[in-house]
């Protein structure tokens, strides 16, 4: 007779990413959340490449970002 696995002893509070990427109005710049390091990594799009040119701590557990304009990105 199989065993019915044990429950585990702690509660996964992790929150789901809900709109982890943005595009900046002009497209040139992609933003990222990076839930597991805290951070926004901000990514510069030329002729179809990313580079990556900053990575931003930004607070507990970002799930999304929204680029306002081209020089302001809200992340909650």
């Amino acid at each position: 007779m199989a065993r019915a696995p044990a429950a585990p002893s702690f509660t996964l509070f992790e929150s789901g990413q809900v709109r982890p990427l943005a595009l900046s109005p002009d497209r040139r710049h992609l933003f990222a959340v990076n839930t597991p390091d805290n951070r926004l990594e901000v990514f510069r799009i030329h002729k179809h490449e990313l580079t990556h040119t900053a990575s931003i701590p930004v607070g507990l557990e970002p799930v999304a970002v929204a680029a306002r304009t081209d020089h302001e990105v809200w992340v909650v």
